[in-house]
């Protein structure tokens, strides 16, 4: 009987590929910048550096909402993208390292770390700003962020692990686990994503607020998602990685969810 290759074999690319190594250079190169860019303008830096960590982090986050829709739905119209979504989802953990020159930055990027808006003796004091004291703290801000992650990295390293395990053992079992973890995760995911839209870009300036900013926050996220995902497929199978298993009616199905956030 011949092998069937699994998902993961297939997304392997060739010993001989040079990708790995590109997208090691690049992300390398990223970095330099990165440098070059915080000792010439350190204020820019941070600035700068929240819009692309959001952005990428949105990214991934859409992964684990999209893992859990596709558990809790029962769906099948994901089942040849899931691995991606999967891995995705699985190493948010890394962005809760990134998240640490946020943390570095707070005195520049955040207005309200600023103690002379608190005192009431000062000519910087800021009544809005003293108001929401309570949420608006350093410490509070900082134990926010390693919930968030908390949350994230389990339902992400959970849900993954279970799905590589029902592929080795064919323990349908598994899918029965994961709808349990995505039931209760989704509304988790829901309100800490929102929460970190607040801190993360709401929070810049501590005067405005909405309290529709949560749902506009992951919904850009979670378009720009869709055309992340096409183009991914399109280069693997411009590498020659799952031709035959991602058909073209699949790439219809990403560009509906796009569309469908477009118009949202």
């Amino acid at each position: 009987m011949s092998h069937k290759p699994t998902i993961t074999e297939s997304l392997e690319f060739p010993q001989n590929s040079m990708i790995p190594r590109a997208a090691f250079g690049l992300g390398f190169a990223g970095l330099i910048a990165s440098f070059i860019g915080y000792f010439l303008q350190p204020d820019q830096f941070f600035f700068s550096y929240i819009v692309s960590f959001t952005f990428f982090a949105g990214i991934t986050l859409s992964a684990l909402i999209t893992v859990m829709l596709h558990h809790i739905t029962k769906a099948s119209w994901g089942t040849v993208f899931k691995r991606f979504f999967e891995v995705f989802s699985s190493n948010i953990w890394v962005w809760a390292i990134f998240f640490i020159p946020v943390l570095l930055g707070m005195q520049t990027l955040y207005h309200w770390t600023d103690p002379a808006l608190y005192d009431k003796a000062s000519e910087e004091f800021d009544k809005i700003v003293y108001g929401k004291s309570a949420y608006l703290n350093q410490t509070f801000f900082i134990v926010r962020q390693v919930i968030y992650f908390a949350i994230w990295g389990w339902l992400g390293h959970k849900l993954y692990k279970a799905s590589v395990e029902m592929d080795k053992t064919s323990d349908w079992g598994m899918t029965t686990l994961m709808r349990k973890i995505s039931a209760p995760g989704i509304p988790l995911f829901a309100l800490s994503v929102a929460f970190a839209g607040f801190d993360w870009l709401m929070s810049l300036d501590p005067h405005w607020f909405s309290t529709m900013f949560g749902v506009y926050f992951f919904a850009i996220n979670f378009q720009a998602f869709w055309p992340v995902m096409i183009l991914l497929v399109f280069f693997l199978q411009r590498q020659g990685i799952l031709k035959d298993t991602i058909k073209q009616v699949h790439i219809y199905d990403l560009g509906a969810w796009f569309f469908a956030f477009t118009v949202f």
